[in-house]
């Protein structure tokens, strides 16, 4: 009463006749199947082995990629006016069964070398009712050979993990990734029972050494310009916060040196101090006022905070001009005083000099002798340098009327000391 058909089927067929079933089940991959019923069944329809049935009788196949079977008889689709049904898709039959396996930084999580990916061709074999165009049933996934099920165990091969210590990278575990068996119960249709496997890596360090360059101090600083309308800095104060921290190790996969925290240094506190501006300002002997800030306000900075400049401008006080304008005035009545002492000074030295040369044409007829020392005298004269600085020209003035007051003098004594003899 029985009949091997597929020692490699492993599905469900059923035959539903006038209220009642016949069952055809596949165990241990052999498929089993009443033919006595089936040949009945004929009978009573008077009909043979087709696929068109009675309106009371369903017509249950047992579909492949390639073709369905009735009962024990495999068709290729279009025997008998049965087609693969409009609902089923080939790729309903065929599934991929993949293992990934991604090799990552440990500490990212970011991928470091090529994923693998390990795959497998799976198929599977489905029960269709014909008359309801219902998929009763699929069976399990198994290894496909030319679309049939083979039944055959597979399994994932083993795969080592690659080498990156070249790269400053080793492996947290074991360098090979085991062979695994594959469940074909426990395979799903679509990808969410597909395997993923994470092997990870380390970076590898090695202490801190001068040529690393590390950087484990940094100083934040606030600039405070104190400024007048034209721009000139009158004034400046600097605020400035220390950070520290310590080179922990360098790290072979990123070329870098990691480091602790950055901290404040306690002698400097975390934060740019407020700061009262001042009401007014000396510069060069001007007072400058009326700021356009009064307080510039505390700030908390940390290592990450950049460099600051704040500027305060001021106006120039009113009596600092004032009092600019006076020593001007100063300076121009001193000028004018010393072009008036130069003048009186010019006027006096000329008057001399016409005495002087008076004097010489009186005591032509004076012996030779006496001549010479007129002539020395004259030369002494002639040799004397006169100050030009303004600061000494009443000095100056003073002189040149003694010199010449004596020069006359001594003329005049000698002309009567030869008219006597």
């Amino acid at each position: 009463m029985t009949k091997q058909v597929n020692q490699k089927h492993s599905t469900l067929t059923k035959k539903i006749i006038n209220g009642s079933f016949i069952s055809a089940t596949l165990a241990a991959g052999i498929f089993f199947t009443n033919t006595s019923d089936i040949q009945a069944n004929a009978a009573e329809t008077n009909t043979s082995s087709s696929a068109t049935q009675s309106s009371n009788t369903h017509t249950i196949c047992t579909i492949t990629p390639n073709g369905y079977y009735i009962g024990n008889a495999f068709y290729s689709y279009g025997t008998n006016g049965i087609n693969l049904p409009s609902n089923v898709k080939q790729f309903d039959f065929y599934r991929t069964y993949t293992r990934t396996i991604r090799y990552v930084d440990a500490g990212s999580n970011t991928e470091v070398a090529k994923t693998v990916q390990q795959s497998v061709s799976l198929v599977r074999w489905g029960t269709y009712d014909y008359t309801t165009n219902q998929m009763l049933n699929w069976g399990t996934y198994s290894a496909s050979k030319d679309g049939n099920p083979v039944g055959d165990s597979i399994q994932f091969n083993k795969q080592d993990s690659p080498d990156l210590t070249s790269e400053g990278l080793e492996l947290t575990g074991a360098s090979t990734v085991d062979a695994l068996p594959i469940t074909p119960s426990t395979i799903s249709s679509d990808n969410s029972s597909d395997p993923v496997v994470t092997v990870y890596y380390k970076h590898k360090t090695r202490a801190v050494n001068t040529s690393d360059n590390a950087v484990t101090q940094k100083v934040t600083t606030r600039q405070i310009n104190l400024v007048n309308s034209t721009g000139q800095v009158i004034g400046q104060t600097t605020q400035k916060v220390t950070f520290n921290r310590s080179a922990l190790y360098y790290d072979e996969y990123s070329k870098q040196v990691v480091y602790s925290d950055w901290e404040a240094n306690v002698g400097t506190g975390s934060d740019w101090a407020s700061y009262a501006v001042p009401t007014s300002v000396t510069y060069e002997n001007n007072t400058y006022s009326d700021p356009d800030l009064t307080t510039i306000e505390k700030e908390v900075v940390n290592a990450a905070t950049s460099d600051s400049t704040i500027t305060v401008t001021y106006q120039k006080s009113a009596a600092s001009s004032d009092s600019s304008n006076s020593d001007k005035g100063s300076d121009s009545s001193n000028n004018a005083s010393n072009q008036s002492n130069n003048t009186d000074s010019n006027s006096v030295a000329t008057s001399s000099n016409s005495s002087s040369n008076d004097s010489k044409q009186s005591s032509e007829t004076a012996r030779t002798d006496s001549t010479s020392t007129d002539n020395k005298a004259s030369k002494r004269n002639k040799n004397t340098v006169l100050p030009s600085t303004a600061a000494s020209t009443e000095s100056t003035n003073y002189s040149l009327i003694m010199l010449a007051l004596a020069t006359s003098a001594v003329l005049t004594v000698t002309f009567f000391t030869r008219s006597s003899k």
